[in-house]
């Protein structure tokens, strides 16, 4: 009788992608399709079908990466936020000159990608509120964030500007 082996095969690679990074990628794309959706239906108004048939993906690959709508869009959020707040700080960092100068360069970003990417910006501005204490705790912290950076941009002395 053969020994049975107990080794672990290596992961599957599909299309040339380990199964940890398609599942990343699956959730990267839940995530601009939930901006998307939210963007132009509101968070209320959004089902996870409908973001599911946004991304592409069936709804399996949703609870694969998402506990419920609300983790989708606190994960959209964050996401949002995070470009934003990144946006705003090379803004501010390529502006140089002094603290008021490149706060107004963050203004200037601000609003420009607000303007430019109108559905993260209903995500960002309108979605998030009021759905959940969390989501509001979500909230308070990014708003912290933005104003540490704020804060930081004007604190720091920079080069001055003649």
């Amino acid at each position: 009788m053969a020994a049975m082996t107990t080794e672990l095969s290596p992961a599957r690679r599909y299309r040339g992608a380990e199964a940890e990074e398609r599942r990343a990628q699956r959730r990267e794309q839940l995530i601009a399709a939930a901006v998307q959706v939210y963007g132009e239906r509101g968070y209320q108004n959004a089902t996870v079908k409908a973001v599911c048939e946004a991304a592409g993906l069936t709804e399996r690959y949703f609870y694969e990466s998402f506990a419920n709508s609300e983790a989708l869009l606190l994960a959209s959020y964050e996401t949002v936020t995070h470009r934003l707040l990144q946006t705003l700080a090379r803004a501010g960092e390529e502006a140089g000159g002094s603290g008021e100068h490149r706060v107004l360069a963050m203004l200037r970003a601000y609003f420009g990608a607000l303007q430019c990417e109108p559905r993260s910006a209903r995500v960002f501005l309108v979605e998030i509120r009021g759905v959940s204490r969390l989501v509001d705790e979500a909230l308070a912290v990014s708003l912290c964030d933005f104003g540490a950076l704020v804060a930081r941009t004007l604190m720091t002395p920079g080069v001055k500007v003649d």
